[in-house]
């Protein structure tokens, strides 16, 4: 009969590590997840806070938006395309530029004395795409929602949508726009929001692009970049006339 011989001695501290580990496994001794991770909410994922009072929220994960809340954002960035804009002044001129951002969502006509709270509530949601305080952010959204008694309701075709008790302007304009920048929030596509890097340009942009470095808001705008950077001539920057008007009238 053969003798066991023992193991030799330095094959032991080799093995005690990892046969420690699956006993404190199969124990349970650590926490669980949610509970380990209590006090890393606050640190984003670069593993410092940045400086300043403000401390970034969780990262919320990146839901799919709907095509039907892919056009409302269109609509919200027309809008918020009428902001000032380096040296340029608001381009938030006229009613019917309003008319024709809304595409005939608004419930009453809009008069010039309607221009100004418009475009206040334009700013506070420039504000709400733009800042990267986002705890700052969600209070802001919910303010805007109380002040124009923004609601939500289901239609008969079942989509949710989101209606206003008062009869100004802004607040049906607030019912059409607001919901959708949080929507953005909530579904984890706040950072996607863009400004385009083109030098005489400041349209806001979703990046929708699966890498996330979409620079520009359209081809035209990348295109326009490139053969300047190839020609080395210096950018003299110009600003378009806002939002086309409605060709087919007053509205």
């Amino acid at each position: 009969m053969e003798i066991l011989r023992p193991l030799p001695f330095p094959l032991f501290p080799r093995l005690f590590p990892a046969l420690f580990a699956v006993w404190v496994m199969e124990e349970g001794i650590y926490a669980p997840d949610d509970e380990d991770d209590e006090d890393d909410d606050d640190v984003p994922p670069g593993g410092s806070v940045p400086p300043g009072d403000a401390r970034p929220a969780p990262a919320t994960p990146r839901r799919p938006l709907s095509a039907r809340t892919r056009r409302t954002i269109s609509i919200l960035f027309r809008l918020l395309d009428t902001r000032a804009a380096g040296d340029f002044p608001q381009l938030l001129t006229d009613p019917r530029q309003v008319s024709d951002i809304l595409d005939g969502l608004l419930r009453s006509r809009i008069t010039c004395d309607d221009l100004e709270h418009v475009a206040v509530l334009r700013d506070h949601l420039c504000t709400a795409v733009t800042t990267p305080d986002i705890l700052d952010v969600h209070d802001l959204l919910n303010e805007l929602a109380l002040q124009h008694g923004v609601t939500p309701q289901i239609d008969g075709d079942g989509h949710l949508t989101h209606t206003t008790a008062f009869a100004d302007v802004a607040s049906d304009v607030a019912a059409v726009v607001v919901p959708t920048v949080m929507e953005l929030h909530a579904r984890g596509w706040a950072d996607r929001v863009r400004e385009c890097a083109a030098l005489d340009c400041w349209t806001l942009f979703l990046d929708l692009s699966n890498g996330g470095h979409q620079r520009h808001c359209t081809a035209t705008c990348a295109a326009r970049e490139r053969t300047r950077r190839r020609r080395g001539r210096p950018r003299h920057a110009t600003r378009g006339p806002g939002p086309a008007l409605d060709s087919r009238g007053d509205g």
